[in-house]
């Protein structure tokens, strides 16, 4: 069939969908995994849980708000957006939203989406959490909406809705949903405003904008009467807000309606005659102001009191909520000391009502039970000898009510027996979770019993060990931080050498890092380790300790991606790839798997590489980095069109942006951050520039300039970012307006520089446009023409166009140069592995510096943000240079090719130096062990073994040929057979030995090259080997077993090509970059 008959222009499939167009058939099957990522809560689950806590929802109970003349108004007025339900706690403002939702449910065809903050958990407690369950319900209700997340979701993953720049992506979600339904009405509610702890006022100026900017979308919102609520919305909105105020007269029908109701209940429940139900009725309208949780909390006190107590005690409930909550914490400790031997004990149900009070999100019964040191039945039982603050609902405690915890930690509670020492239960919570994870966690503790099973493999077992200590995993180091803030010189003890943390550490390290995995908890381990070693900062006697944190933080990071994707990775490569004077890997020696007899030989120390980013499916062709203080951010563009950002700090993958290429080749893209904001990035594609919200994650903008002409350079300008420069190929100097998308200057540079040079062109451009102003343009054109030099570099004012200078450095050939961000300095590297520093103001040479390998040719320069240093790229490794004095201050070997990038990060701290597909994170201040590269041979171009798997046989491009014996662990042989090796093999004959075959670079008569061969004997060669039982085989990072994946190899130690690998038996020897060889043999 002709194939220009199936060719369609643009056709999309959303969800499970297939697209046939001609022969061709293209399926898409999503298993909402974008929706299970994005779940973080379901609302409507919430809601069901809140009204059955409460007893469920009464008939007609809240009917009179439909008829409330605020809600009237919001509801039928166009302007009438955002309604504020506000009133004191228990007034109902929770359940009274809960029938304004079932009303509004109703009300066809509008989109609905709601959230319950519960300051307790939280996971429901944060500005973020709020957006992601919105945007969760919105799409897991309506298809069409649905398409719009996994548009972003299949760019990014799940990074997307959880990262530290997950509010931003959601906020830019949610703006699209509500552009693209403008003409459907839609219903957005958010109970507990002031429950919101974290983020609040972020949450409120989202709400505040939203209902300003979209007519189409209604909004209510509740909280108690919080005065800094009601003061940033009367500063922050235009228009009054309406509002319905609890506690006044509007509700008083509904009041009396749910007090009758409750005491019918109660009464039928209990038996109660005639005179004890009114004394009872007529006892809560005296004194529960018209609160219903204090009805509910009365009756719920009531159930427990014998029928012939009840009037007595109905006379004692106070007038108040706050009151009630005093007097029932009383009547719980009267209990206690009337209970027997058997009854409860005083000390339990404090520490249970300490502990709910105290953790980070609800826990679960399994979870008290382990904290408290008590068995399921006992605390459930106390949980219900507690029932007037906390309860069980499933197999989750809650508080009764927000306002019920508030109590607990207030001073009202203080004077009693009961009362809760916060900072006490922290310090026992921190203890407790140590000591529980040090008798649970063990290695496989899911007994999987295979190293390279992946996480999302794994289902926990019916009988989960992990189950009981969930929260201690996650959170203890939370506990020991809340701890520290009230007593410091304790917390100073639990982190001396040798203390409770150090134990810990020695004993459990790895285990709690597969438990972390397990739960898919990783990252926030890795932030726990993180606030661990700031608080051991600067404390005395904590060094041994510092280190071993240090040390595990380093082991975290370098092994990330192998430990939090496949957890018993954490006893195999994350060990015997780690340094051999890795602490970590000392203390926990004997985990390392027994199946590997012979381990490759590691560095002694961690180098300088942090971690190496992974997630391109192509090569980098380009890099940017934001500037200012706290620049973290960088930037890379692939061949094939996909941007990445990471967050260079963490290690984690902010965004995935996709680049048009419009038919052109993305080799010379380019990319800019303006110098202290990245909400907002530049790209360059041909003659286009794109303009990317990091906040949406969306091309907001085009910027178009002359066709066919070509971005050679691009910056923001100065540390504004609403204008940007670009400059073309054919010297056209152009300033942009962003929000425009016009430009606003446009300035040529002089022909006679470019032009006028025999068919000349740039090649090369630097912009350095600073916060002072000073905006600088660096050039460098040359001829076509083979024959000629380089024309000089010359230096330009921006705004003027005017040449400041020309910097002849009689450069021959196309090197590469960097102007400083300054526009001070100007370096080039006019010959071999010669790098210069000029003034560019004047054209003087400040510095000349000389890379140590002289025959290397530099590929790449870059200055740091603050224009004090230099980096250059050469051959596998990193010079860093002080500009001033021009002195070398480290030298980094990493892996590089000819099209390598770097960029300083993170205030100049960090290198990142991008590697075919890949990005390196090099620490710039860690000194390297020089001595062993001084050592390291060329590359390694062939690899071979024997088939006793005694001899190891490497060519090093270098035309250097070794022979080592695998069993004395040394080289027996090493020299240059011929200049040009064409194969190598061992041959088990009558004389067994290595055959080399080559050739010097002689050329007989007639053009012929003669072959010639090469013997070494190897006597040994005729021994056995080891019989193996199991077949293995490198596939991209893993070495496997039998088809199934064994051991992970960490990008450094991955064989450099095809050909530097070997797999015989049970031997693997890998050839890595800078002439490593890592060889690892297997139990047979």
């Amino acid at each position: 069939m002709d194939p220009a008959l199936n060719k369609v222009r643009n056709l999309f499939g959303f969800g499970n969908s297939q697209i046939h167009v001609g022969d061709n058939v293209t399926v898409k099957q999503v298993d909402n995994k974008c929706l299970a990522d994005l779940r973080g809560t379901d609302p409507r689950l919430d809601k069901q849980r809140i009204e059955e806590f409460n007893g469920g929802l009464l008939d007609n109970l809240c009917n009179w708000v439909f008829t409330d003349r605020a809600f009237d108004r919001w509801r039928n007025d166009p302007d009438g957006r955002l309604l504020w339900v506000k009133g004191d706690a228990g007034k109902g403002k929770t359940m009274l939203l809960c029938s304004i939702i079932n009303e509004l449910d109703k009300v066809k065809p509008a989109k609905l989406a709601y959230f319950f903050c519960q300051a307790s958990d939280e996971d429901l407690s944060c500005s973020v959490a709020v957006l992601r369950g919105l945007v969760y319900m919105l799409a897991d209700n309506h298809s069409s909406l649905r398409e719009l997340v996994e548009e972003k979701y299949d760019r990014a993953g799940r990074n997307l809705f959880w990262d530290n720049n997950a509010w931003f992506a959601l906020k830019g979600i949610f703006s699209t949903i509500l552009e693209k339904t403008k003409l459907e009405p839609m219903f957005i509610i958010i109970d507990a405003l002031d429950e919101c702890t974290n983020g609040l006022f972020q949450l409120l100026d989202l709400v505040i904008t939203f209902s300003a900017e979209s007519p189409h979308v209604k909004w209510i919102i509740s909280s108690r009467n919080i005065s800094q609520i009601e003061r940033h919305l009367e500063e922050s909105i235009q228009r009054t807000a309406l509002r319905v105020e609890l506690g006044t007269s509007s509700e008083s029908n509904s009041f009396r309606t749910y007090l009758q109701s409750m005491v019918n209940v109660l009464a039928t429940s209990r038996c109660y005659n005639h005179q004890t139900k009114m004394t009872v009725k007529l006892q809560f309208e005296r004194n529960a102001e018209a609160n219903f949780l204090w009805v509910a909390l009365a009756c719920q006190a009531l159930e427990h009191v014998d029928s012939q107590k009840v009037i007595r005690t109905v006379h004692q409930f106070p007038r108040g909520l706050d009151c009630l909550y005093k007097h029932l914490l009383d009547e719980l400790l009267m209990q206690h000391d009337s209970c027997t031997s058997g009854g409860v004990d005083r000390g339990m149900c404090r520490q249970v009502l300490a502990v709910a009070a105290a953790v980070s999100r609800p826990i679960s019964l399994a979870e008290l039970s382990r904290l408290v040191g008590t068995d399921a039945k006992d605390t459930e039982r106390l949980v219900d000898f507690s029932h007037a603050f906390i309860a069980l609902r499933g197999e989750t405690i809650y508080f009764v009510h927000q306002s019920a915890k508030d109590f607990l930690l207030s001073p009202a509670a203080s004077t009693s027996p009961l009362s809760i020492n916060i900072a006490a239960t922290h310090l026992d919570l921190f203890e407790t979770s140590l000591r529980v994870m040090g008798s649970t966690l063990k290695h496989d503790i899911y007994e999987l019993k295979r190293p390279g099973v992946s996480i999302y493999e794994v289902s926990p077992p019916d009988l989960d060990p992990l189950e009981q200590i969930r929260y201690c995993c996650v959170y203890w180091v939370d506990h020991l931080d809340a701890w520290g803030s009230e007593s410091h010189e304790e917390v100073a003890k639990a982190l001396l050498n040798g203390g409770v943390v150090d134990i810990f550490l020695r004993k459990c390290f790895l285990h709690w890092l597969e438990a972390l995995s397990l739960l898919k908890s990783f990252p926030k381990g890795i932030r726990s380790i993180a606030k661990l070693s700031s608080l051991i900062q600067e404390r005395r006697g904590t060094d041994e300790l510092s280190a071993l944190i240090q040390d595990a933080h380093r082991l975290m990071r370098f092994h990330q991606f192998a430990i939090e994707n496949y957890p018993l990775q954490v006893y195999a490569a994350a060990l015997i790839f780690s340094p051999k004077n890795s602490i970590i890997r000392h203390v926990f020696r004997k985990e390392e798997p027994s199946y590997i007899i012979k381990k490759p030989a590691t560095e002694d120390d961690w180098s300088p590489l942090i971690q190496t980013l992974e997630g391109h499916d192509d090569e980098i062709v380009a890099m940017a980095s934001n500037g200012g203080k706290n620049a973290k951010i960088v930037a890379s563009a692939s061949r094939d069109g996909s941007i990445k950002v990471w967050d260079v700090t963490t290690g984690e993958r902010l965004h995935t942006l996709s680049l048009p290429n419009n038919g052109q080749s993305l080799d010379g893209a380019l990319m800019a951050f303006p110098e202290d904001d990245v909400g907002i990035l530049i790209s360059t594609s041909g003659s286009r520039v794109n303009i990317w919200n990091l906040t949406t994650g969306r091309c907001e903008g085009v910027l178009e300039d002359s066709p066919g002409s070509e971005i050679i350079a691009l910056s923001f300008l100065g540390s504004a970012d609403s204008e940007c420069v670009t400059l073309t190929a054919g010297g056209d100097i152009r300033i942009w307006n962003l929000e425009t998308r016009l430009p606003t200057k446009t300035t040529k540079i002089a022909s006679e520089d470019i032009l006028g040079f025999a068919f000349g062109r740039i090649v090369h451009a630097s912009l350095a446009c600073d916060s002072s102003s000073r905006s600088r343009l660096l050039i460098r054109p040359r001829s076509l023409n083979p024959l000629w030099y380089l024309r000089p570099m010359t230096v330009w004012d921006i705004e003027t166009g005017k040449c400041l200078q020309t910097i002849d450095d009689e450069s021959f050939h196309i090197d590469p140069t960097a102007l400083s961000h300054d526009g001070e300095r100007v370096a080039s590297n006019p010959s071999g592995s010669v790098i210069k520093i000029w003034e560019a103001a004047t054209g003087k040479c400040l510095q000349t510096l000389q890379c140590r390998n002289k025959g290397v040719q530099v590929t790449w320069l870059a200055f740091s943000s603050d224009s004090t240093q230099l980096a250059s790229i050469l051959d596998g490794a990193v010079m860093v240079w002080s500009v001033e004095s021009g002195q070398c201050l480290n030298v980094l070997h990493v892996s590089t090719t000819p099209r390598s990038r770097l960029h300083f990060v993170a205030d100049s701290k960090y290198l990142a130096v991008s590697t075919g597909n890949t990005i390196n994170i090099l620490d710039v201040l860690l000194q390297e062990d020089q001595l062993l590269h001084s050592r390291t041979r060329s590359s390694i171009d062939r690899v071979l073994l024997s088939s006793n798997e005694k001899y190891l046989a490497l060519y090093m491009t270098c035309g250097t040929l070794e022979i080592h014996d695998l069993e004395e662990g040394q080289s027996i042989w090493s020299e240059e057979p011929f200049t040009n090796v064409e194969d190598i093999r061992f041959v088990c004959s009558q004389e067994p030995c290595l055959e080399i075959e080559g050739y010097d670079r002689s050329i007989v008569p007639g053009g012929m090259i003669e072959i010639q061969c090469r013997v070494v004997y190897l006597p040994g060669l005729s021994e056995g080997g080891p019989v193996a039982h199991h077949k293995y085989k490198i596939t991209g990072p893993w070495i496997l077993r039998d088809s199934e994946k064994l051991l992970w190899l960490p990008a450094k130690y991955r064989p450099r090509m095809w050909y530097t690998q070997n797999v015989v038996g049970s031997s693997i020897a890998i050839g890595s970059d800078h002439g490593r060889i890592f060889y690892l043999q297997f139990d047979s």
